[in-house]
């Protein structure tokens, strides 16, 4: 009798622990990162600053596997000095609608200088300025891209994306500049 009630006594706790576990996932689903790559149409790369500024145009395409982009918002900054400004945004939409892709964006050097707030507005711009356009991408789920990490200087970009230009799939920045 002993034998039986130890047995059953035993199966009993076999029985309750193998209901009480679950099967929780305590490690997290990978997310994606962001895919948004820019190319600079090689004409607009450079500005004679001799030229009719009001007819310059900065072109380029943007192209994305993503289904899940809140926001693609480009901002500019002037020879590498003060915030980047927000110039144009695009959405999940903007590169549904163009198959992944949206060709032929273009900005107008009166929208730069406008945004910028340049004093002399188009006559501002001189021989050697620098524009650099910067990616600014923000996820569905609120994460955008680049934004600081724990650590003094750190990003949630690699340094070999952060550092790469239109050879991986996230272009982080771009260069216009003025001869």
């Amino acid at each position: 009798m002993k034998h039986i009630i130890n047995r059953l006594t035993l199966l009993i706790l076999f029985a309750v622990a193998t209901f009480a576990c679950s099967d929780e996932e305590r490690i997290p689903e990978f997310e994606n990162g962001p895919n948004v790559r820019i190319i600079l149409d090689a004409a607009s790369a450079k500005v004679n600053s001799g030229s009719d500024l009001s007819q310059a145009k900065i072109k380029f395409d943007l192209y994305s596997e993503n289904s899940d982009l809140n926001e693609v918002d480009i901002r500019v900054q002037l020879n590498k000095t003060g915030t980047p400004v927000s110039i144009i945004k695009f959405t999940q939409a903007d590169f549904d609608n163009g198959g992944k892709m949206i060709k032929g964006a273009e900005l107008t050097l009166t929208q730069v200088a406008t945004v910028l707030n340049l004093p002399g507005g188009l006559a501002g711009f001189k021989n050697k300025d620098e524009l650099t356009f910067f990616n600014f991408t923000t996820m569905m789920n609120g994460v955008t891209y680049p934004s600081p990490t724990i650590g003094k200087g750190n990003t949630n970009l690699s340094p070999a994306i952060k550092g790469a230009n239109a050879t991986t799939s996230f272009t982080s920045s771009f260069l216009v500049v003025f001869n």
